[in-house]
């Protein structure tokens, strides 16, 4: 029993120790990854939410294709998006002045003009806060300016700017970027989420605690190699002690966590 766990326990920290690296996937990861035609998953445009609060700003993997798109298609769609990501990160760097300070002069130099240069002559030379009317930009600037000198900025200053600026790419930008290719690359990515969990998914390796109706074990993802806990009920515990529903609700409860923990 002893050199079983010792076993055990070399094997399970080898695992940890190539954790989320290449060589803890598996040699056929990309067999767990292969895409399907887009044709095939087509259907699930119907299936699934394609708005843009939740493609954009609630799936990471949307995000980072709509802004692929954007930077693809349109100079002025791009630049949008780098205002929005830097909006965001000043009103999340709350606790350090000097950043949201840094943050604030790269803000302004978006909006300010000649800031705005293109990288290609295929690009509109017009600047690409256009759109927004020229009392919001003024008062972003003199915001931005207010916000270099203080030691604490305010974290709202560009709330109206933002709210303008997504607004903007939540109409025509979005609608296009469901037309596009990009968009079915999305839907090939919810095809993957939506095949079921097997005994191929994951590698299993030692026991880490018992409690409740089973116990939770390391495992690890065949396709990243990324390390996880995983939760295994008994059934004849939990049926012996009429248990189904605070399972259930256990279950619930576990996946509304967003931890790579659970």
């Amino acid at each position: 029993m002893e050199i079983e766990n010792i076993v055990a326990n070399t094997v399970y920290i080898k695992a940890r120790e190539s954790g989320g690296q290449k060589k803890g996937k598996s040699k056929k990861w990309k067999n767990y990854l292969q895409f399907p035609h887009y044709s095939e998953c087509l259907p699930l445009r119907s299936e699934i939410d394609v708005s843009y609060s939740y493609i954009v700003e609630k799936q990471p993997i949307g995000k980072l294709l709509f802004h692929d798109f954007c930077e693809s298609t349109n100079h002025q769609y791009y630049q949008s998006c780098v205002f929005l990501n830097k909006v965001e990160e000043y009103e999340t760097s709350d606790d350090d002045g000097q950043c949201r300070r840094e943050l604030a002069r790269a803000i302004a130099s978006l909006l300010a003009p000649g800031g705005d240069t293109p990288s290609s002559s295929q690009h509109d030379h017009n600047p690409w806060c256009s759109f927004l009317p020229e009392n919001v930009v003024a008062s972003v600037l003199a915001a931005a300016d207010s916000a270099t000198q203080d030691q604490e900025p305010r974290t709202d200053i560009f709330a109206e700017a933002y709210k303008l600026v997504r607004a903007y790419l939540a109409d025509e930008p979005f609608k296009q970027f469901l037309d596009s290719i990009l968009f079915y690359r999305y839907l090939q990515w919810k095809w993957l989420e939506k095949r079921p969990v097997d005994k191929h998914t994951f590698r299993l390796y030692r026991v880490l605690g018992k409690g409740g109706f089973g116990e939770v074990c390391a495992c690890q993802v065949r396709a990243s190699g990324k390390m996880y806990a995983l939760k295994k009920l008994e059934k004849k515990r939990v049926k012996k002690r009429h248990a189904e529903t605070l399972s259930l609700n256990e279950k619930q409860i576990l996946q509304r966590i967003n931890s790579p923990f659970v």
